[in-house]
């Protein structure tokens, strides 16, 4: 009995080591989420951006065609970039309203106003092998796998108690025979075959339990590693970027252009270039922080 009341204890901390890992996957779920709304918030952010500038170069284009120092090729530009950046800003908006709806089914159905266009986390404060032995000491597939043999073990040795005699006790009632007669019974069975099936099955589903934790710790172990090396990777790519001189070198184009200096087509050949960059580098620094919320899930 008490062997069967301790397989039944660590059952249910495995149990409750499942319930956290579901749990801490809906909140990384949510999370990540949110990320997406972050990033949708900052390229709408920068589509208004475009699209301010894009209005005031058309009423630009149109002025100096009227006074014939434009041409019908720099105001058609300018309306193709209008149009680009319409269906950008649907696209996008499509998407935030899709996390949007996502995020209000995980919380309860409850909608959610979301606004951000900062990340929080910046870069983790801890080396790369203390934060390694933390992803593996928190992995709850590893903690689950290891309380899951921990029931499998104790279950082979509940299977090799079965060899002990049984001792029963009991009251008897006999009321069959013209008198009755009533007493106490006592009793004792030594089981020889039928436990040998029962220890047999333990221990294979001990072998398998065993096999199926060393597995996840491999598996972890592996995984830990590649999402620590990729956040390396794209802090490396990220710090190539410089966001404020590609603003910079937009507002250096744009007075180019009102002066004269470059025309219609090389400013939208340069700008869009910059365009580009920044637009990789939201897409970094949304995967950066999907990586980092993904390596810090043992913090939800």
């Amino acid at each position: 009995y008490l062997a069967r009341n301790k397989s039944t204890d660590i059952w249910i901390e495995t149990l409750e080591l499942q319930y956290q890992g579901a749990r801490q996957d809906i909140l990384l779920q949510a999370k990540q989420l949110c990320l997406d709304l972050i990033y949708q918030n900052q390229v709408l952010e920068l589509l208004q951006r475009r699209m301010k500038n894009a209005e005031s170069l058309r009423e630009l284009s149109n002025k100096r065609l009227e006074k014939g120092a434009g041409t019908l090729l720099d105001v058609n530009k300018v309306k193709m970039e209008l149009m680009k950046i319409q269906s950008e800003t649907v696209q996008a908006e499509t998407a935030r309203q899709n996390a949007l709806e996502s995020l209000r089914i995980l919380n309860g159905n409850q909608a959610i106003e979301f606004d951000s266009v900062k990340y929080e986390f910046t870069e983790p404060a801890e080396d790369d092998s203390s934060l390694y032995n933390r992803i593996v000491a928190e992995d709850y597939g590893i903690r689950t796998t290891q309380s899951a043999e921990r029931v499998a073990y104790q279950n082979v040795k509940i299977s090799k108690q079965g060899w002990l005699p049984k001792l029963d006790l009991g009251y008897r009632r006999n009321t069959s025979m013209d008198e009755e007669s009533n007493g106490f019974l006592v009793g004792i069975s030594i089981p020889l075959f039928s436990p040998r099936n029962r220890i047999k099955a333990a221990q294979a589903q001990y072998e398998a339990a065993r096999l199926q934790g060393e597995q996840a710790r491999i598996l972890a172990e592996s995984q830990s590693r590649s999402r620590i090396n990729e956040m390396r990777q794209l802090q490396s790519a990220l710090e190539v970027y410089d966001p404020e001189l590609m603003n910079q070198m937009l507002e250096l184009l744009r007075s180019s252009l009102e002066k004269g200096e470059i025309s219609m087509i090389d400013y939208y050949t340069e700008a869009d270039g910059v365009y580009q960059n920044l637009q990789n580098y939201m897409n970094l620094s949304r995967q950066y922080q999907g990586i980092i919320a993904d390596i810090y899930k043992f913090d939800l």
